[in-house]
């Protein structure tokens, strides 16, 4: 029985309940297979091809092959590496066959023991005494140091964050770097995945002596649900560096989306202006308020200048009186000059700014923001390629950004779902370029400047 499933192991994936494999898999699945030979192996196939499924279907087949393996699974974050876990779980208790398998090879009517968990877990069969068990699930950034394994498999450990941070790209690559300490000098490692950006950490990574790493772009194998009427669909859904990176399996210029952007430390400008994209309804799943906040500086080695920008969002609009305290909160850190809200609604507008005063008031902030209000005309994406796109090249976040900004920032092309963030970032920069405020600001600074250093003399 087991000589057949490992003959063509797609269908033993059938027993298990994956159905859609097919025998093109076979490849995939034996990647896994050959790795407990020692050495590495990197696999990058594109997104819904189902090459983490084939990775399960390898799991159970090692397992039944090699009772004392050690292995550890490492995805993303926690949450996804115990997908892994539960799935495994699963199949060992309550797929008929292999239980009958089990029964049969080792005497054991369950494969359960006291280990069972979404983090660990021992088998039954496993005789020999270890501190790791069978499976041993992880994030990237869990603590798994002093342990040691016989085979680690990296499930997308490069992710959407890789192309977004450079912090991020260099954690992942340090992780990869750290496995080398956790694996036995016989033991293997397997990574899969997808391109997140040209210096990822599959950038690093080469399979034992030093073949390139297999990759299977869209077309290049045959999966059920996959037909030139999806992938046009697909293609057409998301930006192109996107498709080209995920499905494609290489990197392209992209002139529509904004793309990556570097991040700096900490700020180097003096002055700052915030702009707040609001929604002033509250619909479910469609409301979203952003503000970013700007201030430009002249690059210390270049003399060039530079943008420096950070913000926040919220999926709930500023009627929620949790976002006006966090907004407010959120501002008074960088104490903005002019912070300027967007209106639809004309004069009227002064209502909404009316609750960000009283806000101010209650929690007894020191400095009062200076607020004004624009109503917008023309279309966002435009005021995006304006202001945004066409300053990427001087334009920098500040590290800890929050995310969800960052991503909706950089993901940023013309039929994107959510243009908010992008739009109140667009906002910033022409605020910075145009207010009135800001300028009598700066220029009474250099005269207070002017009049102490004279004092000091």
């Amino acid at each position: 029985m087991l000589e057949d499933w490992l003959a063509e192991p797609h269908k033993f994936g059938h027993v298990l309940g994956f159905e859609k494999l097919t025998h093109e898999h076979d490849v995939w699945i034996n990647y896994f297979l050959r790795v407990p030979q020692g050495g590495v192996e990197v696999l990058q196939a594109h997104r819904n091809s189902y090459k983490t499924t084939c990775g399960l279907v390898a799991l159970v087949l090692l397992f039944l092959l090699y009772p004392e393996l050690r292995v550890l699974v490492v995805r993303k974050n926690d949450t996804l590496a115990a997908k892994v876990a539960i799935a495994l779980q699963k199949i060992f208790t309550t797929n008929g066959v292999v239980r009958a398998f089990i029964y049969a090879r080792f005497g054991l009517e369950s494969a359960v023991t006291k280990e069972w968990s979404e983090a660990k877990t021992v088998f039954a069969f496993k005789k020999r005494v270890t501190i790791e068990p069978n499976l041993t699930i992880a994030g990237i950034k869990g603590s798994i140091t002093g342990a040691h394994f016989d085979y680690i498999w990296s499930d997308d450990i490069v992710a959407r964050e890789d192309s977004e941070s450079d912090a991020e790209r260099e954690a992942t690559k340090n992780f990869v770097h750290e496995l080398i300490n956790l694996i036995e000098p016989t033991g293997s490692r397997m990574f899969t995945g997808t391109p997140w950006h040209e210096e990822d950490a599959f950038s690093i990574l080469k399979a034992t002596n030093g073949e390139p790493i297999k990759k299977f772009p869209i077309r290049s194998i045959k999966i059920s649900d996959i037909d030139e009427a999806w992938i046009a669909r697909e293609q057409k859904s998301m930006p192109v560096w996107k498709w080209a990176a995920n499905y494609e399996l290489q990197h392209v210029a992209d002139t529509e989306t904004i793309g990556a952007i570097p991040f700096i430390p900490t700020f180097t400008a003096k002055y700052f202006v915030a702009f707040i994209d609001p929604s002033f309804s509250d619909k479910k799943n469609s409301d979203r308020c952003s503000v970013a906040i700007v201030g430009f500086v002249a690059h210390p080695g270049t003399g060039e200048t530079r943008i420096e920008a950070t913000g926040k969002c919220w999926e709930k609009s500023i009627s929620h009186p949790d976002v006006r305290r966090e907004l407010i909160l959120f501002l008074d850190a960088f104490k903005p000059i002019e912070t300027r809200l967007e209106s639809q609604l004309s004069d009227s507008t002064i209502q909404f700014i009316e609750p960000f005063k009283i806000e101010e008031d209650r929690l007894g902030l020191s400095v009062k923001n200076f607020w004004t209000w624009k109503h917008q005309h023309g279309d966002k994406h435009t005021r995006i390629q304006t202001h945004v796109h066409s300053n990427k090249f001087r334009l920098f976040f500040l590290e800890g950004t929050d995310p969800l900004f960052v991503r909706f920032v950089t993901g940023y092309h013309k039929q994107a779902r959510v243009k908010d963030p992008a739009d109140s970032l667009a906002g910033a920069i022409e605020l910075y370029q145009t207010s009135e405020a800001l300028q009598d600001f700066i220029r009474a600074a250099g005269m207070i400047d002017a009049i102490m250093k004279k004092g000091r003399r």
